[in-house]
């Protein structure tokens, strides 16, 4: 009934468009493209929120890094070491180029946004075709139905009236539908393209940004090994240290060396060994020349024959 009482009147018409929309056309042979266009127009956001958010992120990745440099430089400058300072001013160096090589680049970025906000103007306009469209196929069927309505009706102005808007709605709308689906069917036969080009474009940032970027640090590999491998200076000795003896005996000596090392010290044991017998025999003998023999000694040594 509610429908009825807007369709009487053209005021009411638009009141119920603004409000809850245009209708779309039942059973549209169009229907399926506009799935399509909906689903190309989804993707485009997509693109374009991630690329306006890793932009974003970027800027305040360039910027963590600044108060860090800055104190590690300073920290530095009391190095006697002139190899260290050099070490330390490439590594600040490095880390504050990255926000050079981004300014440079961005130019890309601002690039790849235009485009992508390009593509969605794009579809903007195509949804208020199609919305138009809507519209006058629901004009077109709102006066196809009250002029079969008034085909019993006895007042011919009445008639003719309603016929003559019911052309022009049916002229409306095959205008409107003409333009709506050669603009959608153009977009539709070129979204690969369009989208190759972006992502192209936004491809080169990578490769100009990230590879500028990877080179400078890959030339700097060799300052890792000097920063992270311990420079140990010469120390004098006076004395053979206690690790020295450690590792000159046996148990630290190679698993190959394990059976020379035991056979030179068996050798060397046995030729002590051989040594001090000597040495005591040697002391007994000085010991009996000496030292006069006891009287018990001399009653042994006695003989029969004396």
């Amino acid at each position: 009934m509610m429908n009825k009482l807007f369709d009487k009147s053209s005021k009411l018409r638009n009141l119920k468009e603004s409000v809850v929309g245009v209708e779309k056309i039942k059973d549209d042979p169009f229907a399926s493209d506009r799935i399509e266009l909906e689903e190309y127009e989804k993707v485009i956001r997509s693109m374009k929120a991630a690329v306006e958010n890793y932009t974003s992120r970027l800027q305040e990745l360039n910027q963590i890094h600044l108060d860090m440099t800055r104190n590690v430089k300073k920290f530095y400058e009391l190095s006697d070491d002139i190899q260290e300072r050099h070490n330390i001013d490439n590594f600040t160096e490095g880390i504050r180029s990255i926000a050079d090589d981004y300014d440079t680049n961005k130019e890309t970025l601002i690039r790849v946004v235009t485009r992508l906000d390009a593509l969605l103007l794009m579809h903007n306009g195509l949804g208020d075709r199609l919305r138009e469209r809507d519209k006058a196929h629901a004009m077109k069927v709102h006066y196809e139905d009250k002029v079969s309505s008034l085909k019993d009706s006895s007042s011919s102005e009445k008639v003719d009236r309603n016929n003559k808007k019911q052309q022009e709605a049916v002229a409306e709308y095959e205008k409107i539908e003409e333009q709506a689906i050669r603009e959608c069917r153009d977009a539709l036969n070129t979204k690969y393209k369009d989208v190759d080009q972006v992502l192209g474009l936004y491809l080169k940032f990578f490769v100009d940004y990230h590879g500028s970027v990877g080179t400078k640090f890959t030339k700097m590999s060799h300052v890792i090994d000097q920063l992270m491998v311990s420079q140990k200076k010469p120390v004098v000795e006076t004395s053979r240290s206690s690790s020295e003896e450690e590792n000159a005996s046996p148990s630290n000596a190679p698993p190959a060396q394990h059976g020379v090392v035991a056979e030179k010290m068996k050798q060397q044991l046995s030729a002590n060994s051989r040594e001090h017998d000597e040495m005591r025999d040697a002391l007994g003998l000085r010991l009996k020349k000496n030292n006069p023999p006891t009287v018990k000694e001399e009653e042994d040594n006695d003989s029969d024959l004396e």
